[in-house]
């Protein structure tokens, strides 16, 4: 209670203050006679200005509170924590009476007891500290802590105050930042790889220790200036190198280029460099940061690929010469060959047409047989020849698989027939007989296994079967076996039978004959057809040889017309045909099949003479020969289809008859306007089929023996 007096109507009188209430009590003269004597005056600012520092302080306090970082006022020797905000333990995890109990001996991790006491007389000596430590929080974690601390002097005392700001989250950054930056330096002195830094409004270039290794100078021998880097590029290179910086600065493309640099012991390097520019607001390049590493070994290694590709390149042009010269080589002895055993071979037909006599049959027919074989042999070498260089492709053409069967069997009855064999061949239900792929490659496949069956069988049977395997939208896959009751094929000479120039053993070749590429070349035809070939054999029970091809579904078969038979030959009675043939004995023979049809022939020896025939007579055919002196016969095609054509009858057929059967020629003869194509050597059989096709309306007669 405080006593105050004041003058109030001249008459003395006590005021007692409480709690800011003023008590009027008319007491002075009870006071007198106790003995008080005092006086009264008004405190109303006094008591203001202690309300507007509680309101202050207030205020502060809830600041104070609502710090993020903890403060806190620690007892110098005890180390207790006296003052303490809401983060100071709410960081740590404590509860505010729980961190009161504490001291900072207890959330100290980094600093032992006697290091705490040395900081805090440090700091009380020194009046500031500022340093990192560790904190342990209630659960165990242990944050990392930024503290500034300083003493405080109040009422004659000294105080230790700190502050703790939590950096634990800052720390990680930092250390995975110090890792990647680690690593970034272990990578490009790993990789050699210099990193640069250009100010350009001040000229000033930084390179790393790598930099200099790459340009082969010291740190003390660079200026640090742009015109050091320009110094170190190789004279022919600095206008460019410089001119891709100018660009990227220019915000026209991003830098990065290649140059070399020149040592100063004359070496060359070559360098590889990439940059980034860094602008300002305004697009103002400011810094340009970037990096180099050495390709020299790279560049050798392209330089070598380079020459290597360049050796390549003419090694493939040597080959393919030297495989375009085989396959004129090839060519030439096909025509060559074919051309001589036209005449052989056809002359010996001729003579066995005219009933020689039995000895000269008998002569004939060898030479007939050996002519033959020999043509089976050079056709063996010249097909594996072609698909050994690549030049064999097959053709796409509607056949009738009942039919090239039957074909199959005609042609091997004689032989089975001479060994008193049973040939036979079978087609499942569910096999369609239209197909269309190559039936001349697909007969070639069959004819070898079958003949070979037939070859090496003494007696029994050999049987031909068609299956169906599976099919598509657009393929029939077919497997064909040809099965005998021959001699066998043993286990371990199984394998061998589809390789080159192989048979079973010596005495085979001797005993059946033979090249022993057929099956070879059977295989690779095959997988042509994307298919697979195999055997199973036991020996002495015969053998069974299978393979799968695919087909696409063909045209239905349209009954054909037989192909004249040796008891009735067509002949077309006065028909006129052209001849164009340059080889006299093909002429010979040409002629000797041709004129029993009844057919008036005329004959030229160049392409040039065929033009000026056909000028001047209107011929119902034109067999033309491909290779001729001064005029070939595909020119000459040419220009008798041309718009330019003299003959009367552009449109006569011409049939190529050549010894040229390489891969293109049928497509060439095709191409040039030819409408059919014949092989030599020439048969009167072969020769009936096309008159038959291309003069349809000659009408047929009944000849006796031809």
């Amino acid at each position: 209670m405080k006593i105050q007096k004041q003058q109030c109507m001249n008459k003395p009188r006590l005021l007692i203050v409480e709690d800011e209430t003023i008590v009027a009590a008319d007491i002075a003269k009870r006071l007198t006679q106790l003995g008080y004597r005092g006086s009264d005056r008004n405190i109303t600012e006094r008591k203001e200005a202690e309300q507007a520092l509680r309101i202050e302080t207030q205020r502060r306090r809830e600041l104070f509170e609502q710090l993020p970082d903890g403060v806190l006022i620690i007892d110098p020797q005890t180390s207790a924590f006296l003052e303490f905000n809401t983060a100071a333990h709410r960081n740590l995890g404590y509860s505010r009476e729980e961190f009161s109990r504490l001291t900072i001996r207890d959330v100290e991790v980094k600093e032992t007891v006697e290091e705490i006491k040395a900081r805090i007389t440090g700091v009380l000596q020194n009046g500031y500290a500022d340093f990192e430590s560790l904190h342990r929080t209630r659960l165990g974690e242990v944050r990392n802590v930024h503290v500034t601390a300083q003493h405080l002097d109040a009422a004659g005392h000294k105080y230790y105050q700190c502050v703790w700001r939590d950096i634990t989250e800052q720390k990680r950054m930092e250390n995975a930042l110090t890792s990647s930056v680690e690593r970034l330096g272990l990578a490009t002195e790993a990789g050699k790889v210099g990193i640069w830094d250009y100010d350009i409004a001040n000229n000033r270039l930084v390179w790393d220790e790598q930099m200099f290794c790459l340009y082969g100078i010291t740190r003390e021998q660079f200026s640090s200036a742009y015109e050091a880097w320009t110094a170190g590029v190789h004279p022919e290179d600095r206008v460019l190198g410089d001119a891709e910086i100018q660009m990227a600065l220019r915000g026209e493309k991003e830098f990065n280029t290649e140059f070399r640099v020149l040592w100063q012991d004359g070496s060359i390097h070559n360098i590889r460099a990439i940059a980034k520019v860094q602008r300002d607001a305004s697009g103002t390049p400011l810094r340009m940061v970037g990096t180099n590493w050495d390709i020299t070994q790279q560049k050798q290694a392209e330089s070598e690929i380079i020459k290597i590709n360049r050796q390549l390149e003419q090694a493939k042009h040597s080959a393919v010469q030297a495989n375009e010269a085989k396959s004129q080589f090839l060519a030439a002895m096909s025509h060559e060959i074919r051309t001589h055993m036209n005449g052989i071979i056809g002359m010996t037909a001729q003579l066995l047409e005219n009933d020689p006599s039995p000895a000269q049959r008998e002569r004939a027919e060898i030479v007939q047989f050996s002519a033959d074989a020999l043509l089976n042999l050079i056709n063996d070498i010249l097909d594996f020849s072609k698909i050994e260089a690549g030049k064999l492709d097959l053709e796409e053409l509607d056949f009738d698989l009942v039919a090239l069967l039957d074909n199959l069997a005609a042609l091997l009855a004689p032989q089975a027939d001479k060994k008193d064999l049973a040939f036979r061949w079978d087609i499942s239900p569910d096999v369609p007989r239209a197909l269309s792929g190559d039936p001349g490659r697909l007969r070639q496949i069959l004819l070898n296994l079958a003949g070979n069956a037939v070859k090496f069988t003494p007696h029994g049977t050999v049987t031909v079967q068609v299956t169906w395997v599976s099919a598509t939208a657009s393929t029939i896959v077919l497997r064909f076996s040809v099965r005998d009751t021959g001699i066998g094929i043993p286990m371990n000479k199984q394998a061998l039978l589809f390789q080159k120039f192989t048979q079973m053993d010596a005495s085979t070749a001797r005993r059946f004959g033979g090249s022993g590429l057929g099956l070879a070349i059977s295989k690779q035809l095959v997988e042509l057809m994307d298919g697979e070939i195999g055997v199973s054999s036991v020996v002495g029970e015969g053998a069974e040889f299978w393979f799968t091809a695919c087909f696409s579904a063909g045209q239905h078969p349209t009954p054909a017309s037989a192909a004249p038979s040796p008891a009735a030959q067509p002949r077309w009675h006065g028909q006129r045909i052209l001849l164009a043939e340059d080889n006299p004995i093909n002429q010979k023979v040409a002629l000797g099949f041709l004129q029993p049809f009844g057919l008036q022939v005329d004959v030229v020896d160049s392409g040039v003479q065929a033009i000026q025939a056909l000028a001047s007579h209107p011929y119902e055919l034109v067999f033309m020969d491909m290779q001729m002196p001064v005029m070939d016969g595909l020119e000459a095609t040419r220009l008798i289809r041309g718009p330019l054509s003299a003959a009367i009858n552009p449109q006569v057929p011409i049939i190529a008859m050549t010894a040229n059967t390489l891969q293109g020629d049928r497509q060439d003869c095709l191409d040039a306007g030819m409408n059919d194509f014949v092989s030599k050597p020439l048969t009167r059989q072969m020769l009936a089929t096309v008159l038959e096709q291309w003069l349809p309306q000659a009408p047929t007669l009944q000849l006796g023996n031809p």
